[in-house]
């Protein structure tokens, strides 16, 4: 089958399930019926582009999130709200009507972050053949998500607010993160890091067990990369992606231990920076082998 009728099926399954999912028994056993749906039908897609596979089942992920979410929501949203949360890239959930307004500062700050993306991209495309080619080609997969992900989050944000719409803010400067904790809790991805928090974290954190929170929130995580890896490229990929999660919730243990906290500015920022780009290859090779590089 071709690319196009599965990515319109999936789209319109993601649709779907926005609308139909709510309290009640029939109503949640279809909207859980129809997220499962959204994360089989990646499969059959044609192995190439497995970029589209990627984004498919990435998008698929999204179907099950936002379920839980309105599912253990206690807020009303109406289905056109709920349809839209099933779509959008971002905390939907969460806008707000606001004046529209032209964002200068984050129209700067996106045309920055782009500039540094496209510096990673350059790495990425000039990494030398040999011993060094993947080293290079993944501290530049790195550096270009790094501002790729700001650039995107601050224009969709600018461009949301020229309407007359506020949304939370994806990113927080992650580059200025001075733990792992730091990057993860409230710089990195917030849409998700404030679901992983509110149904993975808090749960476990409320009765005590903090440190087991925390990793129930990075398990999660691991799983929502995991899946989309193992459907575009394989399971040794997977592997590899599910495992940077695991290493960044043993570092963030490790720092505790260490007390990074109550470094000086300079050597936390250094044990960030270290502890981001050591375990960088984990996830930017089995993303640079989404992206059809070799």
């Amino acid at each position: 089958m071709s690319a196009a009728p599965i990515v319109l099926l999936e789209i319109a399954l993601l649709l779907t399930t926005g609308l139909v999912v709510a309290r009640g028994a029939l109503r949640t056993t279809i909207a859980i019926v129809l997220a499962c749906g959204c994360l089989a039908l990646p499969i059959w897609l044609p192995a190439q582009p497995s970029w589209l596979r990627f984004v498919l089942a990435l998008a698929s992920q999204l179907s099950v999130l936002r379920t839980i979410e309105v599912l253990r929501d206690a807020r009303p949203h109406g289905a056109a709200m709920r349809m839209f949360a099933f779509v959008a890239p971002l905390d939907a959930l969460a806008v707000t009507a606001a004046r529209p307004r032209l964002d200068v500062r984050g129209v700067a700050y996106a045309l920055a972050t782009s500039m540094l993306g496209g510096i990673g991209v350059v790495m990425v495309w000039l990494a030398p053949l040999g011993t060094w080619h993947w080293p290079v080609a993944s501290l530049g997969c790195a550096i270009g998500m790094l501002g790729t992900m700001d650039a995107l989050a601050c224009t969709n944000r600018a461009l949301l607010r020229a309407v007359g719409i506020e949304s939370p803010a994806v990113q927080d400067e992650p580059w200025r993160a001075r733990t792992v904790a730091e990057f993860w809790s409230r710089r990195w991805n917030r849409a998700v890091g404030a679901w992983l928090r509110r149904f993975c974290f808090a749960p476990l954190a409320r009765r005590g067990h903090v440190v087991m929170g925390m990793l129930a929130a990075f398990v999660v995580s691991a799983w929502i990369h995991f899946w989309p890896v193992l459907v575009a490229v394989g399971l040794a990929p997977a592997l590899a992606m599910g495992g940077f999660f695991v290493a960044q919730a043993m570092c963030i243990v490790v720092e505790a231990k260490l007390g990074v906290a109550r470094w000086r500015r300079p050597a936390q920022h250094a044990w960030t920076i270290a502890v981001m780009l050591g375990a960088s290859p984990l996830f930017c090779v089995p993303m640079l082998l989404v992206l059809g590089y070799r």
